[in-house]
């Protein structure tokens, strides 16, 4: 039996973390070399009371809808906060380092501004032209922030654990983003347990350079830490996309115990590495205890790799935690111990494509991460496509329930509906139990078939590192088909810094022929970094394919179709 959280709403957990005078600090920077601004949890506490009762002298009642522009900087936790405490519901904007919106950043603010109903908005004062064009009221977060602390210790709101805290959107990689309705209350239980098992505890330190406007980065790693009274520092994303050796060197220079990251984000720091390395001859990482990676899929080969590759400074081995979580459950769903040895299992790929976990010691076995067991309060099961639920060994739908969870969601706008049914709500990831540990294998949309057999893109793509052609720094593969087309075929993205011949695709293709016996339609190729991504890193197949389908990839996304010869496509 799980308790009652120990503090009804996120607030008041900051509160008493001021009242007790916490030593730790709340830091941030903006995307300079500026040095970070960090602030005990009573200062922050009296700014977020001060700029809370500036909100509502600006007419923010509770229960309003306030959309927050997500760009990391000194001001952003008070401004965060400040939305809570004055009663309105968060509503998380993608920021940027741009005055204004691309083409497609005010598409996504449109949406959420307008399924959330947000009137009112917070941003950089750069910024505020932008959101104003959106027909919103709009203050700047630097002048919110900037109202004198609050004397007295007394939120303006009562804090009520059933009201609306935070509207987040699902990450968008297969469908429309949705907004994921949390309470004080699922905020709450969701810190409670995540705190205590990432061990974030007075004595942690957390440093961050994950978007503000994801649930790794605003729920899992903010959030956690003022819950648990963990020390906080955040660094842009757009800092650690310039240079990704600078985490580890804030890393070393924070003494931090706790962080975390997508796949991706381990991998650029471990090829700028092999290229920088005299550059970490100061670094220290000794203090880590843990590193979650998540978001999507987790490589075991990278979760082996990195550990050693930064022994020679200090990493311990058994730091990585293969993670999973998602914002219908605030963000923590399952995880390993701290510490604990990482799980990997060998299973046989085509038991696994007709939902069989059978392990396996074959040369061409898929190699599968464990991801812990469930949260404390968190219940998961495992079901087929017509929902019954499947034995351990079996792999299904992931389906999760509990006080974490979120009941409604927004997919239009002032419409909500029931996030799920029979109190569990459908995650659209493929898993399995086995020997009573969590194992993610897919996502469910994503699946590809072909003459008869089923793929997961992870696969696919792997395959392609493994053929370790020059240059690569990284892989999407997502599946399309034409108008007219019977069956789907194979679109792949390639990374790389030169310009690539045909040669490069001939590997490719005749990787996949041999390893799959799947035939490739196109290869294209991507500049560095150009992939695109959602804000926790996951690849936007569906945006890739509907790209593909409109003979618009190089205009959206700026790829170049690369030749190949007969023998390797369709």
């Amino acid at each position: 039996m799980v308790n009652d959280p120990e503090y009804a709403t996120l607030l008041l957990a900051v509160a008493d973390h001021a009242r007790v005078g916490n030593p730790n600090t709340i830091g941030a920077c903006d995307d300079t070399e500026s040095e970070y601004v960090d602030r005990t949890y009573s200062e922050v506490f009296a700014h977020t009371i001060g700029a809370a009762r500036q909100l509502i002298a600006h007419g923010i009642q509770p229960g309003d809808a306030v959309g927050v522009d997500m760009t990391t900087g000194p001001d952003l936790p008070v401004a965060i906060l400040a939305v809570l405490a004055a009663g309105a519901a968060l509503v998380p904007l993608r920021g940027g380092l741009r005055d204004g919106f691309s083409d497609r950043d005010r598409a996504v603010a449109e949406h959420a501004v307008s399924i959330a109903g947000v009137r009112w908005c917070l941003a950089p004062r750069r910024r505020l032209p932008a959101y104003r064009s959106l027909g919103l009221t709009a203050w700047s977060i630097e002048g919110i922030a900037s109202a004198p602390a609050a004397e007295d210790a007394q939120l303006p709101v009562p804090a009520d654990p059933e009201a609306t805290a935070l509207i987040q959107f699902s990450s968008g990689s297969t469908a429309a983003p949705r907004g994921i309705v949390l309470t004080h209350g699922n905020l709450a239980a969701n810190m409670q347990e995540l705190s205590r098992r990432a061990r974030m505890g007075s004595g942690a330190r957390l440093f961050s350079w994950l978007p503000f406007s994801h649930d790794l980065g605003l729920v899992a790693s903010f959030f956690g830490s003022l819950y648990g009274g963990t020390g906080f520092r955040a660094m842009p994303p757009e800092a650690f996309v310039r240079d990704p050796l600078r985490w580890l060197r804030e890393l070393s220079a924070f003494r931090a115990t706790i962080s975390a990251g997508p796949p991706f984000g381990y991998l650029m720091v471990l090829q700028h590495a092999k290229r920088r390395a005299a550059e970490l001859s100061g670094c220290d990482l000794s203090s880590i205890e843990s590193l979650s990676i998540g978001s999507e899929r987790v490589p075991a080969e990278l979760c082996r790799v990195f550990p050693t590759a930064f022994a020679p400074i200090g990493l311990r081995p058994n730091v990585m935690l293969a993670c999973y979580g998602l914002a219908e459950n605030c963000a923590g769903v399952a995880s390993p111990i701290p510490g604990s040895p990482l799980t990997v299992c060998t299973v046989d790929r085509a038991a696994l494509a007709a939902g069989d976990f059978k392990l396996s010691e074959a040369a061409d076995a898929s190699a599968i991460v464990g991801h812990g067991v469930p949260l404390p309060g968190t219940e998961l099961r495992i079901v087929d496509a017509d929902g019954a639920v499947l034995a351990a060994d079996r792999v299904g739908e992931i389906q999760i329930s509990g006080a974490s969870t979120a009941q409604q969601i927004l997919r239009e706008p002032g419409r909500a509906e029931p996030a799920g049914q029979d109190g569990f709500v459908a995650t659209g990831d493929l898993g399995c139990f086995h020997q009573g540990e969590l194992f993610v294998v897919g996502r469910i949309k994503e699946l590809f078939k072909y003459a008869g057999r089923t793929f997961s893109p992870f696969e696919i793509e792997t395959a392609v590192f493994r053929a370790r052609i020059p240059g690569v720094t990284g892989v999407a593969m997502t599946p399309v088909r034409a108008e007219n087309d019977a069956t789907e075929s194979v679109l792949i993205i390639l990374e790389l810094a030169r310009k690539a011949g045909p040669d490069v695709a001939r590997t490719v293709g005749a990787t996949l022929l041999r390893e799959f016996g799947v035939p490739v339609r196109e290869v294209h190729q991507a500049r560095p970094r150009g992939i695109p991504r959602t804000t926790s890193g996951k690849i936007q197949r569906a945006a890739l394919a509907e790209a593909w389908l409109t003979g618009e990839l190089t205009e959206k996304f700026g790829l170049r179709r690369i030749e190949l010869t007969e023998r390797t496509h369709l």
